[in-house]
């Protein structure tokens, strides 16, 4: 049985990292960033075990990511809604 959807997702930027945290059953997550809503041009994708990421910030401007619950095969299961942020540049 493939796992959950992560839920609850929430991104917040502060001191030049993103901090995203999420609920879930799945061992693994891939975390998915773009710059469009329907992920047409993905950016880049982080591996994360637990429910918690800290990443540093890309360059200045509006993202939105996705979480991914990933199976014990990594066989892509269901993803999160995509949540958008945005990284001020000074």
């Amino acid at each position: 049985m493939p796992p959950e959807i992560p839920g609850n997702v929430r991104v917040s930027v502060s001191n030049g990292v993103i901090h995203i945290d999420w609920l879930g059953s799945a061992p693994v997550y891939r975390l998915e960033f773009a710059r469009d809503p329907g992920f047409k041009v993905p950016l880049f994708n982080h591996r994360q075990q637990g429910h918690a990421s800290h990443l540093s910030t890309p360059e200045p401007g509006q993202y939105w990511v996705r979480v991914v619950a990933l199976g014990e095969d990594n066989a892509r299961g269901g993803e999160s809604k995509p949540v958008k942020f945005s990284v001020f540049g000074w």
